[in-house]
Formats: structure tokens, sequence, C-alpha cells
């Protein structure tokens, strides 16, 4: 009888335990805020309201004309055309 009560109270425990727990979890989900400039209203996969300062960035699938410019020193050595590689001396 002693170990029914035990499995019983266990039990019960365990219930109250997962009770608990969801329903800190329901009150977290509702109560949370969003984010700063956040808005329900965008449309997945658009881009949204741009940040202060933000720099303009080509969206995701577009080329854009140009590369950033690169200094002189900063360049590899040209390819020669007869071999299709650069060579370079360690």
């Amino acid at each position: 009888m002693s170990l029914h009560f035990r499995s019983r109270r266990s039990r019960v425990a365990v219930a109250g335990a997962i009770g608990v727990a969801g329903l800190l979890a329901a009150l977290g989900f509702s109560a949370a805020q969003p984010v700063s400039g956040q808005t329900s209203e965008g449309v997945p996969g658009q881009a949204g309201a741009p940040y202060i300062g933000m720099p303009s960035l080509a969206p995701i699938g577009v080329r854009v004309d140009r590369y950033l410019p690169i200094s002189d020193e900063a360049q590899a050595p040209p390819i020669d055309p007869a071999k299709g590689y650069r060579t370079q001396k360690l």
C-alpha cells in the first residue's frame, strides 16, 4: 500500500511541475515585446526599415555593377595569359 502511495505522489509531483512549466512558458510567450523597429506587417523575405547609419547593400540575388576599390599594393600579381595562372615568389 505504501508503494502505491509513493507512486501516486510522484505522479502528482511530476504533473504539477509540468503544469507550472507550461504556465510559465505561456506567460513568457504572451508577454514578449517586439524588437525595436519590428512590425507584424512585414512581408517575409523583404527588407525591413533600415537602422541609423546602415550602409546600403544590394538585396539578396542582385548583382552589383562594380567591385570595391583595392589599393595597388593590395592587388595580387597579374595572371600570365599563356600559363593561365599567376606566379609568385615566396
